[in-house]
């Protein structure tokens, strides 16, 4: 029992982690992708960009879309597990 809640308590860790790298590598991207539209500001391509940029928008929306999910999934399981961490602890 106590063994088994342990794997559990490690796969939520490790999915948390998961996670944060996951975010911090679509944060990374964003900033790239931000960047490149600066560069790109010459007048005759201000429409390419504000193109660009409702891409950028969508993909953000997408992105947090995803982030959300999986948030949502590992709120589930921390909400599952945590009858047996209470029970560890006192």
């Amino acid at each position: 029992m106590q063994q088994q809640q342990m794997q559990q308590q490690q796969e939520v860790l490790q999915q948390e982690e998961v996670l944060q790298q996951e975010t911090q590598q679509q944060r990374e991207k964003q900033m790239q992708q931000q960047q490149h539209q600066q560069q790109q500001q010459q007048p005759q391509q201000h429409q390419k960009q504000q193109q660009q940029q409702h891409q950028q928008q969508q993909q953000q929306h997408q992105q947090q879309q995803q982030q959300k999910k999986t948030f949502m999934k590992l709120l589930r399981q921390f909400l599952l597990l945590w009858p047996f961490f209470k029970k560890q602890i006192n």
